[in-house]
């Protein structure tokens, strides 16, 4: 197994990160255009919305840390 091999995987993570490297790490070397990536929409929006959530955060925590030394 090229995990075992490299040591950079652990035998705990997901095994379809093996076989994605395999199949297209050849890609890397071969030269033309390069495939399309798939772009689920669905996920996008969930992490547009993520991000969105995060700055709010951010920014309410940035404000109520002022007065302890925050920016």
């Amino acid at each position: 197994m090229v995990s075992d091999k490299l040591g950079a995987i652990q035998s705990d993570d997901d095994p379809s990160m093996e076989a994605a490297l395999l199949e297209g790490a050849s890609g890397v070397f071969e030269r033309g255009g390069r495939k399309r990536l798939e772009v689920d929409e669905e996920q996008v929006k969930e992490l547009h919305a993520k991000i969105g959530e995060l700055a709010v955060a951010n920014s309410f925590l940035e404000r109520k840390l002022k007065p302890w030394g925050g920016k």
